[in-house]
């Protein structure tokens, strides 16, 4: 946990994180899913450095297991240092089906994190969303999402370099969104993706 701990402080040095929130996230003690916008491999990093130590502990990340799976040292990093959970995102069947691998976290009283985008964009434009995270929201009702808005990480590390430029980013935590009743699939989508739409930020 110290160890952790220290690697979070030296992470928010780094890259002189500036974290601004519309909720109070000290006051979370159940699960919720955190959401972001994803242009960067080190979008998840940013993220769980700027939590609260007690959710920091908690958050399990939802990672693509045809990246993470690659060789030896990301499957370390991923599963045994953050904890990551790595689910299928190419060839999906009932067996190995990601919502309920999901589910089963946050049932577990986890927090988990999603890039909802389905993988990293190498521009700041938020696309539009995957459905996964509406059929999350249709199975666990009760969860809120927290959409966080990450700025200026696909400068710090864009694709192709190995390490990242220590570069100010920045991350706004907006007001947790539910399924509203009647609400369907494409007009979450919508409300979800404009919550950590990067023209807010103008």
């Amino acid at each position: 946990m110290q160890v952790r701990n220290l690697l979070a402080r030296i992470i928010r040095l780094y890259f002189g994180l500036d974290v601004v929130s519309d909720k109070d996230l000290q006051t979370k003690n159940e699960p919720v899913v955190f959401f972001a916008n994803h242009s960067s491999h080190i979008d998840f990093v940013l993220v769980w450095a700027c939590l609260p130590p007690d959710i920091r502990a908690n958050l399990v990340p939802i990672a693509a297991s045809d990246y993470w799976c690659k060789n030896a040292i990301r499957r370390f990093i991923c599963a045994q240092f953050f904890h990551g959970v790595m689910i299928e995102r190419n060839e999906v069947s009932r067996k190995n089906n990601p919502i309920r691998e999901i589910a089963k976290v946050l049932e577990k009283g986890h927090c988990v994190l999603i890039f909802p985008e389905g993988g990293r964009k190498s521009h700041t434009v938020v696309q539009d969303f995957k459905s996964g995270i509406y059929h999350i929201s249709k199975r666990m009702p009760n969860v809120e999402f927290i959409p966080i808005q990450i700025i200026n990480a696909n400068r710090s590390m864009p694709a192709g370099t190995v390490i990242p430029l220590p570069l100010v980013c920045s991350l706004n935590f907006h007001e947790p969104i539910k399924l509203e009743e009647k609400e369907t699939r494409q007009q979450f989508l919508t409300r979800a993706r404009m919550a950590i739409d990067e023209e807010r930020a103008a």
